[in-house]
């Protein structure tokens, strides 16, 4: 049993383009949703964690390169009020030389100085940093530490919240929410839109091609300026010029076949009367007509010839082979072949 062939739903390339536009802006609203709501936090870290750095190293170049304390104290005062950290200088004892922070001085517990100066002593480093995170709360911040002057005789202290992005990243979401369903509602017009553009001359095209086929050769495609529907159209508009040479050709060739079948029909039938009714009982010009009755017979099948010839030639399955002939020769074959009018009817033909 030959197996079933498969039947294929036909699809409107509308609706497809469409679908596949508003699907893409779909998933591309979800992604970026998904990467600002779940890379936030350690971007937001991250960031937070490069400016304590950069303040660090601009105190601690400061502490190096100035004599002057009030300078110091007002570059600090100006980070700690720009950034919302808190900054406290310690001596080696853990006592506060200094401290600044966006709503005044912050000093933490014993419990964390201490924590912070093991930090020092376990790594064994010039700097440390590490993040605290209340249990009671969803406070957390963000510690580093280094040393300042010579012979460890400063240590500079920054304590940086980084749970604001708890309520940024509500932000951010209802944001997105609200950006996502504004996005998919200009997807889904533009989506029509572009599918409607692409699919119009199509359909177009096909009620063109309905006229073609029905015989009206004088459509024409017209493609709507993109380069592979402009291709299109133009290759149809080709079909349809040589489709209109064809069927002229046609015409043409059953107009001259009838024309031509027409004389040598004629002339068969002429001279069978003339048999029939002057040359029956005179063998010679029996002979002779009868000669010329094969002779268009002959002809008759020559025709039948050419218009195979004719057809190979625009299947181009043969050469076409240009001969030298005598106008003189046809001429006189012609004259020959109308002598029969001169006998039954007293024509004369020069």
């Amino acid at each position: 049993m030959k197996a079933q062939e498969k039947t294929r739903t036909p699809h409107s390339l509308r609706f497809n383009v469409w679908l596949y536009f508003l699907l893409f802006s779909a998933v591309l609203v979800i992604m970026v949703w998904m990467f600002e709501v779940a890379a936030f936090r350690i971007y937001y870290q991250r960031m937070r964690q490069t400016e304590v750095r950069n303040i660090a190293y601009r105190l601690a170049d400061l502490s190096d390169e100035i004599s002057s304390w009030e300078e110091f104290r007002d570059a600090a005062e100006l980070a700690a009020v720009s950034y919302g950290v808190a900054i406290i200088i310690y001596n080696a004892k853990g006592d506060v030389l200094a401290s600044f922070g966006p709503f005044g001085g912050y000093v933490p517990d014993q419990a964390t100085v201490e924590t912070f100066l093991n930090k020092f002593i376990e790594s064994g480093a010039d700097e440390v940093e590490y993040f605290v995170d209340r249990t009671d709360s969803e406070f957390r911040s963000y510690i580093y530490g280094c040393m300042l002057g010579p012979a460890d005789s400063a240590f500079l202290y920054i304590n940086m919240p980084i749970t604001e992005y708890n309520i940024m990243g509500d932000i951010l979401s209802n944001q997105l929410v609200t950006v996502g369903i504004i996005s998919l509602a200009f997807a889904l017009i533009m989506s029509w839109f572009i599918s409607w553009k692409l699919s119009d001359p199509i359909h177009k095209m096909a009620a063109q091609a309905k006229k073609l086929g029905q015989g009206d050769y004088g459509v024409h495609f017209e493609g709507n300026g993109y380069d592979e529907i402009d291709e299109l159209s133009n290759a149809l508009n080709f079909a349809t010029e040589e489709l209109g040479k064809t069927d002229d050709l046609r015409k043409d060739l059953l107009a001259n076949v009838s024309h031509d079948l027409r004389t040598p029909l004629s002339m068969i039938r002429a001279y069978a009367e003339m048999i029939r009714d002057l040359s029956g009982n005179d063998p010679e010009k029996r002979t002779r007509h009868t000669e010329t009755i094969i002779e268009e017979a002959d002809r008759l099948s020559l025709l039948v010839n050419d218009m195979l010839d004719l057809s190979k030639l625009q299947a181009k399955t043969v050469e076409f082979h240009y001969e030298v002939s005598c106008i003189s020769l046809l001429a006189e074959h012609c004259l020959k072949q109308f002598s029969y009018l001169e006998e039954r009817d007293g024509y004369r033909i020069e």
